[in-house]
């Protein structure tokens, strides 16, 4: 997933797919009809109509090993659309050739944290009143990403377990969706040389209503505690649900485990890699901060390599350690043994 700004056409067309109505999308060649496809909302298929598929998607039903275009029959189309988009059957559909801006829809999508998947027809006689209309060369271009600024510091004391621990609340704004991200402050974490920290992407299901299908709550509090017997440290709330796929993607891909894939093949099967967070939101948050020498509390080496990459120095990993149940304990294998966190 790109870090960088949306372009106001890329940011009109995110809301467009959100919202399930379609985007104008002109080329040199044609302008089409383009449709994020969920498959809860109607389609309007004609013919001449294709799907594009994201690399993960095509791979996991046996596809390709990139992304892909098929061509949809009008007459069986919705329940080929309800095949390929929530679960691993493999549809008979014929490849096309896919257009040259396959992989920039596809990032976009993912960006926005919408399904990439798509359904695209020619324009022909659709009553485009009031549609949003984007060139297909505006899906690749860059723009400045949203600074992030502190808006608000506030004390927040918290309740956790029967303790009360005071925290600072420190408020940003900004990053690529122009979102907001609390940061909590126990002590002063720039009184230490290297003091702990924690990336802690947000987690509904787990952190607010105590999920037992994940770890996410048990490592929050775990963190906070830890940091409070030290009497220092800093947790980043990061707005990345569902390893930013977002919160409905999440409990899509829930579905999907409940029909028997782990969570690595669910998040495949709708079109995404194992893990979409970019660190680099992280990074930034740290370096606003001016905290660039820390001791990270975490299981995953891919943050730790993530911050380095960004110049940010992991002087230590400190674990967290999390006693697995029945609920999560498939969760938590599936963790160590294929995205190789350390558990």
């Amino acid at each position: 997933m790109r870090f960088s700004g949306l372009t106001p056409s890329q940011d009109r067309a995110l809301h467009e797919f959100k919202q399930g109505r379609p985007v104008i999308l002109t080329t040199d060649a044609q302008t089409l009809l383009c449709w994020a496809i969920d498959p809860s909302r109607s389609i309007d298929l004609t013919d001449g109509g294709y799907v594009i598929l994201s690399a993960q998607r095509a791979k996991a039903v046996g596809l390709a090993e990139s992304p892909v275009a098929l061509q949809v029959d009008p007459v069986g189309g919705p329940t080929q659309l309800q095949f390929l988009t929530s679960s691993r059957t493999q549809v008979d559909l014929r490849p096309c050739e896919s257009p040259d801006f396959t992989q920039s829809l596809i990032e976009l999508a993912k960006q926005g944290r919408v399904m990439p998947a798509f359904y695209l027809r020619p324009l022909g006689t659709y009553a485009e009143g009031g549609l949003v209309k984007v060139s297909a060369a505006d899906l690749s271009e860059t723009a400045p990403l949203p600074p992030l600024e502190r808006v608000s510091t506030v004390p927040l004391p918290i309740s956790l377990h029967g303790k009360t621990i005071q925290t600072q609340a420190l408020l940003f704004e900004g990053g690529p969706l122009h979102e907001e991200m609390v940061v909590l402050h126990i002590g002063d974490p720039h009184e230490v040389t290297a003091p702990l920290v924690r990336l802690h992407s947000a987690c509904l299901t787990g952190d607010v209503f105590g999920s037992l299908r994940c770890d996410c709550g048990p490592q929050l509090h775990q963190a906070l505690e830890t940091m409070a017997e030290e009497t220092v440290g800093c947790l980043l709330y990061l707005p990345q649900e569902g390893r930013d796929t977002g919160l409905f993607n999440k409990l899509r891909a829930y579905a999907l485990q409940d029909a028997g894939l782990d969570t690595i093949d669910a998040d495949a099967t709708l079109g995404f890699e194992p893990d979409e967070r970019d660190f680099a939101l992280a990074a930034t948050l740290l370096k606003k901060q001016g905290l660039t020498h820390i001791r990270l509390m975490t299981n995953n080496p891919a943050k730790v390599a993530g911050l380095e990459a960004e110049g940010i120095e992991v002087v230590e990993r400190v674990p967290l350690k999390i006693t697995p149940h029945e609920h999560n304990e498939a969760y938590l294998d599936t963790k160590a043994q294929r995205a190789g966190h350390y558990l």
